[in-house]
């Protein structure tokens, strides 16, 4: 896994993704300060928890894409020959820096939004945006996962992230309006999950929780073990 920290520390696309979500916690430092931190802590999910999502699929289509977009699988492979093993270091490496960087910006941004939105009546409530937090990073995780594995499937960074896109915004939203398959779509049951997590409507979710977290789990499993068949078993050009 040590080669692949060093590959995220060392090339531009990780920075660009993290100095992406510094602009946004900039915006919403300026929010706080004109509106203050907004209801239930608002400002939490529109500066961080939105692009957080794009940045996440981006980071998540990026880790292993980058193999692919630069044609140095072959290396890869030949300096270390179980593709079982590169995929786990991928994941692992992929997971603990999405964490600590999600940790990280989250961390600043109820510090900076709190002191900026100080002239205003609303403020911060540590339960609620510890919640809001765990959530955040709970979905970031998710949508790393399922963007890593669709590109091992696709193999191709661009096939990954506009499959990653499609999926979550075209796909899940068309199949929320059929009857009972709508219920367990991947988009549905994150949401069930991320909504318990904060509390949301007292925990009430369209899906028990615990189906939900069975069904969402299989999702991730699935996109997960279909790209990593096809990596394992493809040929290497």
């Amino acid at each position: 896994m040590r080669s692949e920290l060093i590959k995220i520390r060392a090339l531009p696309t990780p920075r660009w993704l993290l100095f992406s979500m510094g602009i946004f916690l900039i915006l919403g430092i300026a929010a706080s300060v004109i509106w203050g931190v907004g209801e239930d802590g608002i400002v939490i999910d529109l500066a961080i928890g939105f692009p957080a999502i794009v940045c996440s699929l981006l980071f998540g289509t990026w880790v292993f894409g980058l193999e692919f977009g630069q044609n140095t699988l072959r290396r890869v492979v030949a300096a270390r020959p179980s593709r079982i093993a590169l995929i786990g270091n991928k994941v692992a490496a992929m997971a603990l820096t999405l964490t600590a960087a999600t940790v990280v910006v989250l961390l600043l941004g109820i510090l900076l939004f709190g002191l900026a939105g100080m002239g205003h009546e609303r403020s911060f409530d540590l339960d609620d945006v510890t919640r809001a937090g765990l959530s955040i990073i709970v979905a970031n995780l998710i949508y790393g996962i399922t963007a890593m594995s669709l590109t091992m499937l696709t193999r191709s960074m661009a096939g990954g992230v506009t499959v990653s896109l499609v999926m979550f915004f075209v796909v899940n939203f068309g199949l929320v309006f059929v009857p009972v398959v709508g219920d367990y779509t991947l988009g549905v049951v994150m949401i069930d999950v991320t909504d318990s997590i904060r509390g949301i409507d007292g925990g009430e979710t369209t899906n028990p929780l615990g189906i939900s977290l069975l069904v969402l789990c299989g999702w991730l499993a699935l996109f997960f073990a279909a790209g990593a068949y096809r990596t394992v078993r493809q040929e290497v050009r």
